[in-house]
């Protein structure tokens, strides 16, 4: 019944990709190795460049979901993230050829490189940081980014995005105002506790660049901000445009190269980003070329892509990590006994094996192993411990919850990670109930709310770098720490890791609060995540990055 259902979407959703009129500006072709996935030696190639190509393409990507609103501050889970992060016009970018091997280990929060600045410079103490705009930077309307369009654009994210508050004033700490304008290229952004990630919370694609001149002209007087407008228009300086008529909220959004991107670009000239909700159906697509590209399959569809031919599958190195977040409004995992029992009970190598199909790593201890870190306490199954900590917390006998998940978020593997879970919390008499949540604005909506037990979560970190996973999960005021998790020692080091540079310090620091979590457990960390790509044969010029997203710019179809 799948198969056939599989088939009749496929049908359904059928399109020509033809080749388009028109120039642009590209780069040379150079191949690179990534890492190595099962079934498949992970192969891609990078664009850095001066070649011209031979004709311009459509490229379509297959996501889970298209967001009904396109305003950059609106979030909508991964629907708002897979298209923030296309649509571009952020002041800077993580660097993708910081090495020569774009795979093998994520970007820091120093490998940095301008999209809309073309230069910055840090004062003595760090304290003012001077940028310096592109003089070529114009939008698709010609308009070249001005230093007022910056300082307009963060006051905007500021009184209305979340996110940008978060980025401004938990994972940095900006000046209340930061930006001050010294003329059209130049202005200085001020920071009243200097921080290691400073610049680099600049990159996250839900907050970019927007021309005021042409958001105001389009809005009634009573919307300051253009809300109404930016709900299915552009007005960035990215290498993208579209208006309402490429738009049907929920399903698809078209978007067309911007003729005034002053950046390298592969032969993509429009670039379709279609919701398609079943993840097999995703995957029979890619192997039909009827999609370039397809996100969040299931793990053994990955695997078969491959073996088959059917795809190019690339795994690279992630500070993402999947876990189970203990709402600590509920009495019993308010104990930190029947946190560390619940850890204790999970067999992570057999979770990392079976779910995954081995794209994916226990996880060892309390942060991302791709930080490098020291760990002195670690993650192991032990359930006559775990047994004597819930007799200890009163509950000899087990008791029941309601575990709650989603396949949007952290995937596909979802399902057979809950069912897993569930047997393996049983062996210690914990029964957990499954609650399925399919869509992702739904279940990001409860996540958000504090509506849970216990969920299964992804830790989707913009920028990998310690500061900013504690500040988004952990500490006390963190951004997605919506169980009311609060302690004191974690605080206080996850401020001392934000603000030290790399060194003994911050290790030693790194080292302290890894332990701590894995002693604590704020969030039971299951999975060290890599990013899987599966895209069509025939395209080249993938760069990786620490996001969600691809940069379809960069890429050619061949």
């Amino acid at each position: 019944m799948r198969s056939k259902r599989a088939l009749a979407l496929i049908a359904a959703f059928g399109i020509t990709v033809a080749a388009c009129g028109g120039d642009n500006d590209q780069t040379d072709q150079a191949e690179v190795t990534t890492t190595t996935v099962p079934g498949t030696a992970a192969t891609t190639t990078v664009a850095p460049d001066n070649t011209e190509p031979a004709r311009t393409e459509t490229f379509v990507y297959a996501v889970t979901q298209v967001p009904t609103n396109l305003d950059p501050y609106v979030r909508e889970g991964d629907a708002s993230s897979f298209f923030n992060l296309e649509r571009g016009g952020q002041l800077v970018l993580f660097d993708r050829d910081y090495t020569t091997d774009t795979c093998s280990t994520p970007p820091t929060a120093e490998n940095l490189t301008g999209e809309l600045a073309e230069s910055w410079e840090y004062n003595d103490d760090r304290t003012v940081v001077t940028f310096t705009l592109r003089d070529n930077a114009a939008s698709p309307r010609g308009d070249v980014i001005t230093s007022d369009d910056v300082a307009w654009s963060f006051a905007r994210h500021i009184a209305l995005n979340p996110v940008a508050k978060f980025l401004f004033y938990t994972a940095s700490s900006y000046a209340p105002d930061p930006i001050t304008v010294i003329d059209d290229r130049t202005f200085t952004l001020t920071v009243e506790k200097p921080g290691a990630v400073d610049v680099a919370v600049l990159t996250l694609s839900m907050a970019p660049m927007l021309d005021k001149d042409h958001v105001l002209a389009n809005s009634a007087a009573d919307d300051e901000w253009g809300e109404e407008f930016l709900k299915a228009n552009d007005a960035g300086f990215g290498p993208w445009t579209w208006t309402e008529q490429d738009f049907t909220p929920g399903e698809e959004v078209t978007l067309r190269a911007n003729p005034n991107y002053w950046g390298p670009r592969g032969n993509i000239e429009t670039l379709i980003i279609r919701s398609i909700p079943d993840a097999s159906v995703r995957a029979q697509l890619l192997a039909a070329g009827e999609v370039d590209y397809a996100v969040l399959l299931p793990f053994d569809q990955y695997k078969q892509l491959a073996d088959r031919g059917q795809a190019d599958v690339i795994s690279c190195a992630s500070s993402r990590r999947d876990a189970l977040v203990p709402n600590m409004k509920d009495e019993r995992f308010a104990d930190p006994r029947v946190r560390e029992a619940v850890s204790l009970a999970l067999d992570r190598d057999v979770l990392a094996q079976a779910a995954y199909s081995g794209f994916a790593n226990a996880a060892v201890g309390g942060l991302s192993a791709a930080y490098g870190v020291k760990f002195n306490n670690t993650y192991e199954r032990n359930l006559d411990r775990a047994r004597s900590l819930l007799a200890e917390a009163g509950y000899a006998s087990g008791f029941e919850f309601t575990l709650t998940y989603s396949p949007a978020r952290p995937g596909p593997q979802a399902e057979p990670m809950a069912v897993l879970i569930q047997n393996q919390l049983a062996a210690v008499g914990i029964k957990a109930q499954l609650q399925l949540i399919p869509g992702s604005v739904e279940f990001v909506a409860a996540f958000r709310e504090g509506n849970y037990q216990m969920a299964l979560w992804a830790e989707n970190n913009a920028v990998p770098d310690a500061s900013y996973s504690l500040g988004l999960h952990t500490t006390t005021e963190a951004f997605e720490n919506t169980s009311g998790y609060s302690n004191p020692d974690v605080d206080a080091l996850a401020e001392t890791i934000r603000r030290s540079a790399p060194g003994p310090e911050r290790s030693a620091a790194m080292t302290a609060v890894a332990d701590l979590v894995v002693e604590d457990n704020p969030l039971i960390y299951l999975i060290d995540r890599t990013w899987l790509h599966a895209f069509g044969n025939n395209i080249s010029g993938y760069k990786h990055v620490e996001a969600f997203g691809i940069h379809a710019v960069h890429l050619s179809k061949n």
